[in-house]
């Protein structure tokens, strides 16, 4: 009768301590869930960012372009009114050595 009772007694441990790591197993599992469900929403929302900032960095690399081309076409005027200036004083210089040859 004791044995019975000793038997019974491991028996209802043995069901306790199932249910108690089945329970623990649950609670484990829903953790972890929302864990994934906490990285998947922060995955996201990186994701979100680097779309938005992918294009804030496409609008700067055309604003560069442009500026680009706006230094080279500013170059270009420039260089080119030097070389007038530069052909005009030649000119005034040889006009005025023709002066001062036809007045000598």
């Amino acid at each position: 009768r004791a044995q019975l009772v000793k038997m019974e007694d491991r028996v209802q441990r043995a069901e306790r301590g199932g249910e108690s790591a089945r329970e623990e197993a649950q609670r484990r599992a829903e953790v972890a869930e929302a864990e994934a469900a906490g990285l998947r929403d922060e995955l996201r929302d990186k994701a979100r960012l680097l779309r938005e900032k992918e294009s804030e960095v496409e609008g700067l690399q055309k604003h560069v372009g442009h500026l680009k081309v706006e230094r080279d076409t500013t170059l270009d005027r420039l260089q080119r009114r030097e070389s007038q200036e530069e052909h005009d004083k030649a000119l005034l210089r040889k006009e005025s050595e023709a002066r001062r040859g036809a007045a000598a």
